[in-house]
Order: structure tokens, then sequence, then C-alpha cells
């Protein structure tokens, strides 16, 4: 199957240094402002999911809106898994230390503790961010093919951006729903 620009394929680290963020986002600031301003406001977003995220309990992770949704644990570890693919496996960004990642949210893989889960977002977004200012006009357009599963999926970077955040957006609010309606801090947003 053949994908545009517009539609798109695929259905334990230290936290990374603030000054990386800015300089990062300071050079995409120099080549795409909008690309800047999206990259330091998901920033945000993404630090307020981790600081809710990471204390909570095993009995916590396991809270759910509904007995047929998934729990705050399976939709973070989802979020963590689906960033992984697209940015290590569709991308080819970072070493085999992402091929673990990836998998996160596949069937038998252990349950993860908050703090895990935290360094899972963390981490993605860390190999996101060293990519962005890497990035000019020509390697946002271009598009990247991958063939998974005998099906053949393409889609540019830009895309994949986008996707990333409307991804992140729409599980967040899920968690948001979550973990509010269970009485527990969620994003302020």
């Amino acid at each position: 199957m053949r994908r545009t620009a517009l539609r798109g394929p695929l259905a334990s680290h230290a936290d990374p240094p603030h000054r990386a963020h800015e300089e990062g986002v300071a050079a995409v600031a120099a080549s795409d402002p909008t690309l800047s301003e999206f990259s330091a406001e998901w920033k945000k977003y993404q630090d307020q999911l981790i600081q809710v995220i990471e204390p909570l309990t095993s009995e916590q992770l396991e809270l759910r809106a509904a007995p047929n949704l998934r729990s705050i644990r399976d939709i973070a570890t989802h979020m963590v898994g689906a960033r992984g693919r697209w940015l290590h496996r569709f991308l080819q960004l970072g070493d085999a230390s992402y091929d673990e990642i990836m998998t996160w949210d596949r069937p038998n893989m252990p349950a993860r503790t908050g703090t895990e889960l935290a360094s899972g977002l963390r981490r993605t977004w860390e190999l996101l961010q060293s990519a962005l200012p890497t990035w000019g006009e020509a390697e946002l357009a271009q598009m990247i093919e991958e063939t998974y599963h005998g099906e053949t999926e393409s889609a540019s970077r830009r895309w994949v951006i986008w996707h990333l955040i409307e991804h992140d957006l729409h599980h967040g609010g899920e968690l948001s729903f979550s973990l509010g309606m269970h009485g527990l801090p969620a994003p302020d947003l």
C-alpha cells in the first residue's frame, strides 16, 4: 500500500539536558520558525505528561476510564512504542538500543513502571529533538518508504512529525481523562 504525505503508515535513560533542547529549538528556528514554535510547545506538553506519569504506582497505572478501555499504563506504553517505531524503524533514527523501546506496547512485553514510562517518553523525545535541527526544507519534504510485513508505506518527515503530534495529543487526552476521573493529577493544559 502506498500512502501520501497526508495519510500515515503504521497504525531507562537520563533526561536530556535542557540546554540541548534550547539549542535544538534555536537551530530549528533558524530554518523554520513554525516548526520551532510547535517543538517548543510540544516540549511543554511532553513535560506535563512526564510529570503526571512518573510518580504513578503500579495500581494507579492499571486504572482505566472503563473496563473495556486501555489502562493508563497501556496508553502511555503505546505512546512510547509508537514514537519508537516512527522514529527508529521508519525514520531510521537512533541506534540499536531503540529496538526494544519500539516494541514496548506489543503483546507479552513487561509492564513498565511510571519511571520507565517517563524515561521512554524522554528518550524518544530526545531522539526527535536531536534530528529536527539537522533537517532543512528538502529533508522535511523528502518521502521515505518502508516495507513492513509485506506492505510498503510512504510518508514525508514533515508528515511523521505531524502524526507524532496528533498521536501524542490524542492519547495524552485519554491519559488526562483517565487520570482526572480517578482524582489523580492530569496535565494542566
